[in-house]
C-alpha cells in the first residue's frame, strides 16, 4: 500500500503542533492567573495533556492526507521517534537545572555535614525518579494520542483488509476487461482465487491486542516510590532553632550564641538583646547575677551611659547635666557631671556680680551727668558708656541742648535784624530781613510793611474763595498791533501803534474755569451752567458762553467783592499776552509755541495745523495752567480757548485809543475775540490776531478772563 507522506513529515508536524499548543498554553495560563489555583492546576496537567492533543491532531492530519487512519506499526514508529526527540530536548534543557541542583547540594552538604549530603542525595534521587515517571507518562500520552481514537478512514470508511480486497477486485476487473472477459465473476470463482495476505507481502505484521497490565503495574510502582520518597523527605526537614538577629551598627558584634539546647540564662540574654534597653540588661543582671553574659550586659549598659553623657556634654548646660544625673544616678560620669554643674554655677555667679558692679558705676556716672545737665557732661558719660543703659537718653539731651542753644542764638540775631529793618524803615531793609530770616519771628510784619511801601507787579491775590487768582501787571508802554512787515496780519490788526498804561491793573492768571463760573450760577449771578462738550469741567476753561455771559460774570464778581471787575480791553489783553515781548509768536517760533499754547498741532491732522510741535490735547481744551506762564505771570493767553474782550468790530486800528481803553468804534453788535484756541493754527495764534464773533455766539473754542482796575 503506497504512502503519500513519510514518517518524518508527521513527526515534524507533531512538534509544530506541540509548539503552537504550548504558545496557546502560555496565554491560557497567563489569563486565568488572577485566580492562581486555576493556572497552577492547568500548568501541571498540561505536561501530559498537550502531548496527547498534539499526537491526536497529527493523527487527524494523517487521516486527511492519507485517506485512512494510521496502522498500529505506523503509530508505534512515529511515537518512538517523537518521544526520543522530545526526551533529548528535555534533557538538554534540564542540564542548567541539574547543575544548579548539584551546586545547591554541594552548599547544603558543606553547611550540614553528612546529614546534609544524605538529604541532598535523597532529594536528587527524588528528582530523578520524578523525571523518569514524567518521561513514561509523556510517552504514554503521545502513544495514547496516536492510538486512542483509532477507526476507519474518513474517506473510504473501510478496513485495511477491505481496501486490499477492493484493490484486487479492481485488478481482476481490469484484467477481465482487457481480455474481453465478463465484468464480474461468479462468487465461487472469487472465493477460490482469494488468499489471505501474509505479513511478508502486506508490509506490516498483524499482532494480537493485549491488555497493558505490565504498563499499569510499572506506573503504580513508580507512583508508590515517588510518594514514599516525598513522605520520607518531608520527615527529614529540620527547622533551625536559632534565628539570627540584626546587631546595632554602633555596637561591637555580640558573642556567638550557644547551640541548642539553650539554658534559661541564654534565653534571658536573647530576650534582653531583643529588647535592647538599659532596663532589659539590668533585669538580666538582676535575674542572673552570675550569668554567662553579665559582662556583656554591663558593657552594653556602659555604652548607653556613655551616649547619655555625650549628649549632656554637647548641651553643656546645668539642665543637661542634671538630666544625666537623674537618668544615671550611679553612672560612670556622675562625679564629672557634678563638677561641671558647680563650675557653671560659679561662672554665672561671677558674671552676675560683675554686671551688678558695672550697673552701679554706670548709674553713678549718669546721675552726675544729669545733675550737671550740660553738653560736655553728657558727652563724658557717652565716652565711658557708649552702649550704656542711659546712652539713648544722653544723646537726646545733647540734641535738645544744642537745639535750644541754636534757637537762642537765632532768636537774638532775628530780633537784632528786625530792629535794624525797623530803624531804616525802607522796602529794601524789610526785603533784606525776609531774605536773611525766611522763617523769622517777624516775617508777617515784614511782608505787610513791603505791601504798604512797594506794591509791585507780579503779585497774585484772590478777593474771595471762589474768585479767580489775579496777578498785578506793571505800568508801561508797548507797541501793539501788527507791524507792516507782518505778511500774515489782516487789515483789522494794523497799523501798530504805541499804547501807554499809566495805572496798574490786575488780570486773572488763567481763563475763568467751570468751577469758578459754577459759583456764579449757584449764587444766581449767571443764568445757567454751559455744556462742557463731554470733556469734563472742574479746572477746564468754561466754554459755550457768549459775550453777554462773560459780562454778567464780571458784574457778579464786582458785586461780591466790592472791587471793579470787568472784561479786558483789546489793548489790555495784548499788553498782558505779550508780557514785554515784541515777537509775532509767543516763544518766538512755531516750534516753541506748544510750550505756552494749546493749539492745533500735527496730531489734529487739520490743514492749518502747526506741524512743528506736538501738544497734550489735539482736539479739546486742557485744564488751565497746564502750560508755561509768560513774563507777566499769566498763563494760556495764547491757545486753549479764544477770549472775549470789550472792543467792538472795526476795519482797522487807525485812530484806536492809545491809553489802553476799549475801542468803542465800529459795529458793537460784533465783538473781538483774542488769542486763538485749541482749534487754531499758528497764524491765528499770533499776539496781534483779532477774530470777530457776534456778541450772542457760543461755541466750544471761546471763553474769557477778567481784569480788575
Amino acid at each position: 500500500m503506497t504512502r503519500i507522506k513519510s514518517n518524518g513529515f508527521y513527526v515534524g508536524l507533531f512538534f509544530v503542533a506541540l509548539l503552537l499548543l504550548n504558545a496557546l498554553n502560555f496565554f491560557l495560563v497567563t489569563i486565568p492567573s488572577i485566580p492562581p489555583a486555576i493556572g497552577a492546576t492547568w500548568l501541571v496537567a498540561s505536561g501530559l495533556i498537550l502531548p496527547f492533543l498534539a499526537a491526536f491532531f497529527i493523527k487527524c492530519l494523517f487521516s486527511k492526507t492519507e485517506g485512512r487512519w494510521p496502522e498500529k506499526f505506523e503509530t508505534k514508529k512515529v511515537t518512538k521517534i517523537s518521544f526520543i526527540i522530545l526526551m533529548v530536548l528535555t534533557v538538554l534543557l534540564s542540564i542548567p537545572f541539574l547543575l544548579l541542583s548539584g551546586a545547591t547540594l554541594f552548599i547544603f552538604a558543606a553547611e550540614n555535614g553528612a546529614n546534609g549530603l544524605v538529604g541532598g542525595l535523597v532529594f536528587m534521587l527524588f528528582l530523578l525518579v520524578i523525571f523518569v515517571i514524567w518521561g513514561a507518562l509523556l510517552y504514554f500520552a503521545i502513544r495514547l494520542g496516536f492510538t486512542k481514537f483509532g477507526g476507519k478512514s474518513k474517506a473510504s470508511k473501510q478496513t485495511v483488509f477491505e481496501q486490499i480486497e477492493g484493490e484486487n477486485e479492481e485488478a481482476r476487473s481490469s484484467s477481465a476487461f482487457t481480455s474481453g472477459a465478463p465484468e464480474t465473476l461468479p462468487a465461487s470463482t472469487s472465493e477460490q482465487e482469494w488468499t489471505p495476505i501474509s505479513d511478508q507481502n502486506s508490509g506490516f505484521a498483524v499482532r494480537e491486542e493485549r491488555a497493558p497490565i505490565l504498563k499499569w503495574a510499572v506506573s503504580l510502582l513508580a507512583l508508590a516510590i515517588v510518594g514514599g520518597g516525598a513522605i520520607w523527605l518531608a520527615s527529614k526537614v529540620v527547622i533551625a532553632d536559632d534565628v539570627p538577629t540584626l546587631e546595632r551598627a554602633e555596637k561591637p558584634a555580640k558573642p556567638e550564641q550557644p547551640q541548642a539546647p539553650k539554658s534559661e540564662d541564654d534565653l534571658a540574654w536573647v530576650k534582653a538583646l531583643e529588647i535592647d534597653t538599659v532596663e532589659g540588661y539590668r533585669a538580666y543582671i538582676a535575674d542572673f547575677p552570675n550569668g554567662r553574659h553579665v559582662e556583656d550586659a554591663r558593657r552594653l549598659i556602659n555604652e548607653f551611659d556613655d551616649a547619655a553623657w555625650k549628649l549632656a556634654d554637647e548641651r553643656d548646660t546645668i539642665a543637661g547635666y542634671e538630666d544625666y544625673l537623674e537618668s544615671w544616678p550611679e553612672g560612670l560620669h556622675v562625679t564629672e557631671a557634678k563638677e561641671r554643674i558647680a563650675k557653671i554655677k560659679a561662672e554665672e555667679e561671677a558674671r552676675r556680680k560683675n554686671a551688678e558692679e558695672a550697673a552701679r558705676q554706670e548709674a553713678a556716672a549718669w546721675q552726675a551727668a544729669a545733675q550737671t545737665n550740660t553738653i560736655p557732661s553728657y558727652e563724658g558719660y557717652l565716652s565711658k558708656y557708649p552702649a550704656g543703659k542711659n546712652a539713648p537718653e544722653a544723646q537726646t539731651r545733647i540734641g535738645r541742648l544744642r537745639a535750644e542753644e541754636a534757637a537762642r542764638q537765632a532768636s537774638a540775631a532775628d530780633e537784632a535784624a528786625w530792629q535794624a529793618a525797623n530803624a531804616t524803615g525802607t522796602a529794601d531793609a524789610y526785603q533784606q530781613y525776609l531774605t536773611s530770616y525766611p522763617q523769622g519771628a517777624h516775617v508777617p510784619e515784614a511782608i505787610a510793611k513791603l505791601e504798604e511801601l512797594r506794591p509791585g507787579p507780579g503779585k497774585t491775590f484772590k478777593d474771595c474763595a471762589a474768585c479767580p487768582t489775579m496777578v498785578s501787571l506793571p505800568a508801561g508802554t508797548a507797541e501793539l498791533g501788527a507791524p507792516a512787515s507782518d505778511g500774515k496780519a489782516k487789515a483789522n490788526e494794523k497799523p501798530a501803534r504805541p499804547v501807554t498804561f499809566t495805572n496798574l491793573f490786575a488780570m486773572s492768571v488763567t481763563e475763568v474755569t467751570f468751577d469758578q463760573y459754577g459759583a456764579c450760577v449757584s449764587a444766581g449771578g449767571c443764568k445757567s451752567m454751559p455744556s462742557d462738550n463731554g470733556w469734563g469741567q472742574g479746572s477746564r476753561p468754561v466754554i459755550n458762553v457768549s459775550w453777554s455771559d462773560a459780562v454778567a460774570y464780571a458784574q457778579w464778581l464786582s458785586n461780591t467783592t466790592g472791587k471793579n471787575y470787568g472784561l479786558p480791553s483789546g489793548a489790555q489783553w495784548e499788553y498782558a499776552a505779550r508780557g514785554g515781548k515784541t515777537d509775532a509768536l509767543i516763544g518766538g517760533s512755531p516750534a516753541a509755541l506748544c510750550a505756552f499754547a494749546n493749539g492745533a498741532s500735527k496730531e489734529s491732522e487739520l490743514p492749518w495745523a502747526n506741524t512743528a510741535c506736538t501738544d497734550l490735547a489735539a482736539d479739546r481744551t486742557l485744564p488751565v495752567g497746564s502750560l508755561q506762564k509768560n513774563g507777566f505771570g499769566v498763563a494760556d493767553m495764547i491757545g486753549n480757548v479764544s477770549e472775549w474782550v470789550l472792543d467792538c468790530n472795526t476795519l482797522n486800528l487807525r485812530d484806536a485809543p492809545v491809553d489802553g481803553s476799549a475801542d468803542a468804534r465800529g459795529s458793537c453788535s460784533q465783538r473781538i475775540v483774542r488769542g486763538g484756541s485749541w482749534f487754531s493754527g499758528a497764524d491765528d495764534l499770533r499776539y496781534s490776531a483779532r477774530l470777530v464773533q457776534r456778541r450772542g455766539d457760543t461755541n466750544d473754542f471761546t471763553g474769557f478772563r477778567v481784569v480788575r482796575n
